[in-house]
Formats: C-alpha cells, structure tokens, sequence
C-alpha cells in the first residue's frame, strides 16, 4: 500500500509539473500575440495624414458636409483632436495560487499565465509595454518548425523577464538548432510515431494474417472462464459430452467440476446465434464449440443438475441427519442430567441466600441467569467471583460431586448450539424439491420419442430416486420428532419457544460449560498464588524467630520457668471443657480454607 500511495504521489507530481510546464507554453504564446498587437497598432497611428486627406471628396463651398461615404478613418483623422482619454486602470492583481494538491507536500502549484481568466471570468491582459520593457533585452527567438508534431521535453521554463544579468540573456542556441532540425530527429521522437516491429514480429503477424479468424458469440470475458474451465478438465468435447449423457457412471466429472459447468450453460441467445452459424462450426473458438456440442444434449441444463444433486446427495442427508440428531439428543440430556439438576439447586439456593426482598423468595430462575454468576465479585479479594467459590464448594462437599459431571451428560449441547431451525427446515425442503425434478425429468425422458443413443439418465437416476425418496421419509420423521422433543424441553425448563430457537437455546448451556471450564483454571492459579503467598510468610516468620532465638537464647527458658512457678501454663482447669470446644469451633476449617 505504501508503495502504491509512493507511486501515485510521483504520477501527480509529473502530471503537475508537466501541466505547468504547458502554463509558461501558453503565456510565452500570449507574450507573442501581445507584441505583435503592439506591433499593429503602432502601424495603424503612423498612417500618413496625406492618404486621409485625399481621401476626402471635392466640395462646392466651406458650407458642404462631408459625403456619406467617407472613410472612418478618414474622417477620425480630418476631426479636430479630441482631449487625450484618461489611462487605463492597472490590472487586477493575480489570484493566490491554490493550495497544494493533497497528499504532495512541497509541490507547488504553478501560477496562473497572464492573460487566462481571472476570478471575473473576463481575461485580463497584461499593459504590453510593461512586458517589452522588462524582456526589450532578449532577443528575438527564430526557432525552426519541425516537419510534424513531437514529444515534449520534460523540463521547467525561466520566466522571461527574469532573466537579466543571468547567463541567460546572453546565451544564443541558433547555432545548436541545426544539430536537431533533421526528418530523422523528427522520425525518431515524433508524438504519433508507430511502434517499429522486429522481423519476427512481422513474420508473426503475416501468419496471424494468413490464419482463418476464430468465430465467437460468446461474451469476452465468459469465453475466457469457459476455456479456462475446459483446460481444467482436461478432456474433450466428446467425452464431456459421453460424461454427461452417461450420468457420468465412470465418475471421471469431480463434483467441483459439475458445478462449475452449471455455470456454462448455454443460454438461449449463445443457442440461436450458435445454430444461425452451424455451417461454420470449424471455425467457432473453444468456448463457442463447446457450448455449441453442448447444447445438442437435449435438456442439458435439468440433466446437469440432476447429476449435480445426485452427487452432492449423500453429502446433503448426512449434514441433515447430524443437526436433526444433535438437537434430539441434546434436548434428551438436558431434561435427564443429574448433574445440570444439581447446579440448578446450588444456584437457586445461592441467589435465594443471597437476594433479599423482591428478588428473593425464588423458585427458579431464567436460563440467562446461570451466565451471570460470574458477575459477582468478591468484596474482599479481588480475583475471586462466585462461580469460583461454588466450584470450590462442589469439589470440597461430597454430596455435590454429580455436579462434575456437568460435560460428559450433555455433550451434545455444543453440537445443538450451532443448528438453526430455519435453515434445517430449508435444507429439507431443497433435498425434496431436488427428488421432485428428477421426477419430472423421468417422466420427460419416458416420453420422448426420439431417445439419443447412450443415454443412460433413466436407468441411472430411476433407481437413484426410490432409494432416496426412502431416505426422506425416514428424515422427515426424525425431524418431526427433534421438533417435539426440543418443545418439550423448552417447556421443561419454564422458557416459552417464542424466546428461544435451539441455537440459542442450548448455547447457553454450552457458553456455562465454558464458563465453568474457565472458571476451574482461574480458581487453580488463584489457589497457587495464595499458596506461594502462604510459604513466604512462613519463610519470612521461621527466620524471624531464628533471628530472634540467635538474639535471646535464653530468653524462652527463662519463660519457661517463669509460667511454672505462677501456674499461668496450666490455665484455668474448671473452664477445660469450653475452652477445647471454643478452639475446636475457631479451628474448624469453612468451604474456602
């Protein structure tokens, strides 16, 4: 990307500066237009007075008025003079040049040529004696024409009237002009000059010349794919041709393949002009006689699709029959898990223990619910939620250990959780409506007067048919009853089917799973943690008692004797019995120790 924006930035750049370089072409024109404009006019004012005056018609008194026909120059020059009219104003000052065009910094954009339109629209031409004065210098350039139009030369141009006390003003090229002002220079950078061909360019195109011209009514660009598509393939029109009559027994077409003919059908229009150009079936290029073979097969397109269905059949049921199973069985085990029962009675006594109030008192809870749990933090340590504590408890209290089987009895919840109702109803019906064409094309080919020699279609798709109109049968039962049993389980749980598809329905319970499995590893590395936490405070109070013992050595015997002899040691042997119960009570250890 960046060296494509590199590349389109230098485009612009040249393309500014070649625009520039066309400005100071067309104000070095205007200059010239403007001298020689000068040039006229002084002509028209140094007009001898003596061709006005003759000009003029005898007359028969001083009374006589001129005669109708006078020159109007003429009669300007026999007036008295008029007072001298008063300067013209000075031109309006150049418009600022526009910004740089973005995306280029630093290129300038060239300056407005005098003479081009202003920001009124009107041209404002430059006072010509301003300009002569300031380029009166330079002398007058005598550049030869060359014998046609040629390239430019990729240059920038000095402006005119800046060019005094340069080297420039001095400089004379006349002398070089004779080594370019040739017709082989012309030749050889003329702006239309034709691309000289090799001798084995001209050999070519003299065979290209000599080479019959391919027919073709084909669209360009679907030729193009077309005969890419047959050099895929890799075989011959009349074997494709033998493929598709034969429903392709020998199976030589891959499924990949047949697809990709179905979209080079022929259609009616490649059909007629085709046919309108049979006598010259030689001549048609690959795509057109391909096509053109084609569609002598009759009903080429319903045959194709037919052989398309068939092999993409087995593919079609078994896709179906897995989705239609996945959310039976799925619904099966969540009605019937010991260990979803259990969670659900942690979580509601949880949150009844928990909520007070309105929220409280529960009986159950929405499914969503159990994605929620996780949402509760501790107060005390920061790590810690409430799925960690309750899979603490679970692993610590036996009585819940069904709990851990939460995976293995719902295993088909993952499965479930990627069917969509809608488009399993889809596909049920497309394999059906799919068994209903072959159908129709039986009945077409059982009827036809004219069969072709070696068409197999009937023999071939009539035995297809029955077996697959078996399958689904079989299928629409099952599917049948994958819709009652995920209703039941619905209900089962207290949700309504207007809120839940089975998609959504066991993705809930799949997201918990994971949830749950998430939760497992977090609460290990929590417990590592404060383990590692634990052998530290224990290493730092081991070496401060060493420290302290290193220090006072006798100080803990001295203790010692001091308890005995007060009988502090012995404590209070009445209250003997309550004590251990109260240090067993502190001892205890809870669910989360």
């Amino acid at each position: 990307a960046a060296a494509a924006a590199a590349a389109k930035e230098t485009e612009l750049a040249e393309q500014i500066q070649n625009l520039g370089v066309e400005i100071i072409r067309a104000k070095d024109i205007i200059c010239q237009r403007e001298a020689q404009i000068a040039e006229l006019n002084t002509q028209l004012l140094a007009v001898p007075q003596s061709k006005a005056a003759s000009s003029e018609p005898a007359t028969g008194g001083n009374d006589a008025a001129p005669a109708a026909t006078a020159d109007p120059i003429s009669v300007a020059a026999a007036a008295p003079p008029a007072p001298a009219p008063p300067p013209p104003p000075p031109p309006p000052p150049p418009p600022p040049p526009p910004p740089p065009a973005p995306g280029l910094p630093g290129v300038p954009a060239p300056p407005p040529p005098p003479g081009l339109p202003c920001g009124n629209g009107l041209p404002q031409l430059p006072l010509n004696a301003s300009n002569n004065e300031k380029t009166s210098y330079l002398p007058t350039k005598q550049i030869p024409q060359s014998t046609m139009q040629l390239k430019s030369l990729n240059w920038t141009k000095l402006p005119a009237m800046k060019l005094k006390d340069t080297m420039w003003a001095d400089l004379n090229e006349e002398d070089a002009y004779s080594l370019f002002h040739n017709e082989e220079f012309d030749q050889l950078f003329s702006a239309f000059q034709r691309k000289q061909q090799s001798d084995k360019e001209d050999e070519l195109d003299e065979e290209a010349k000599q080479k019959p011209k391919e027919l073709s009514v084909v669209e360009a660009r679907r030729a193009q794919n077309c005969t890419i598509l047959l050099s895929r393939l890799r075989m011959t029109n009349r074997e494709i041709h033998h493929a598709v009559l034969s429903m392709d027994d020998d199976e030589k077409l891959g499924n990949d393949m047949v697809e990709q003919l179905l979209k080079f059908v022929p259609t009616t229009d490649e059909i007629t002009e085709l046919d309108r150009l049979k006598d010259q079936e030689d001549m048609f290029a690959a795509a057109d006689r391909f096509l053109f073979e084609m569609s002598q097969i009759p009903r080429y397109e319903q045959r194709l699709s037919c052989l398309y269905y068939k092999r993409k059949y087995g593919e079609r049921l078994e896709h179906i029959k897995q989705r239609v199973s996945a959310v039976t069985k799925g619904a099966k085990e969540i009605r019937e898990s010991a260990a979803l029962k259990a969670w659900f009675r942690i979580v509601l006594a949880m949150g009844n223990y928990m909520n007070r109030g309105a929220r409280g008192n529960a009986y159950g809870f929405k499914l969503q619910s159990l994605l929620k749990i996780s949402d509760t933090k501790s107060s005390k340590k920061k790590d810690l939620n409430l799925l960690h504590y309750v899979i603490k408890a679970l692993d610590t209290n036996a009585d819940f250990h069904v709990a851990k089987d939460l995976d293995s009895e719902t295993s088909f919840t993952t499965a479930a959780s990627k069917v969509g109702l809608p488009e399993l109803a889809a596909d049920l019906s497309l394999l059906k409506k799919g068994q209903e064409q072959i159908e129709s094309e039986l009945v077409w080919h059982e009827k036809n007067p004219n069969p072709i020699e070696g068409d197999s279609f009937v023999d071939v798709m009539e035995e297809f048919v029955l077996g697959a109109k078996k399958d689904v049968i079989v299928l629409e039962t099952a599917f049948q009853e994958m819709q009652q049993e995920f209703s039941h389980t619905v209900t089962f749980m207290g949700e309504s089917l207007k809120d839940y598809n089975p998609m959504e329905f066991f993705g809930v319970f799949d997201a918990f799973k994971q949830r749950v499995a998430e939760a497992r590893v977090e609460l290990a590395a929590i417990q590592k943690k404060e383990e590692e936490e634990e052998r530290k405070k224990a290493a730092a109070a081991a070496a401060q008692l060493q420290e302290k013992e290193m220090q006072n050595p006798q100080g803990d015997f001295d203790d010692l004797l001091s308890s005995l002899r007060s009988g502090d040691c012995f404590g209070d042997l009445g209250h003997g019995k309550k004590s251990r119960a109260n240090r067993v009570r502190r001892n205890r250890p809870s669910a989360f120790s």
